[in-house]
């Protein structure tokens, strides 16, 4: 598998998810309630996940080596 802008956008987008998640469920749940400040997180991680599905695929015209 090679690298891509797609899969380390993805990986990126999946840490700065995870990032968020853990730092919402230190503070408490606030203000906006379990879906308000705290589901951020988990669909950025969904998002990042599905670039990464989306960037490792084969290509379907790519010329082989």
């Amino acid at each position: 598998m090679r690298l891509n802008l797609t899969i380390i956008s993805g990986a990126l987008i999946i840490v700065f998810g995870a990032f968020i998640t853990g730092f919402e469920l230190s503070q408490g749940v606030g203000g906006g309630g379990i879906y308000g400040a705290v589901l951020a997180g988990p669909v950025l991680i969904v998002l990042g996940f599905a670039l990464i599905r989306f960037g490792s695929r084969r290509k379907r015209f790519s010329k082989r080596k």
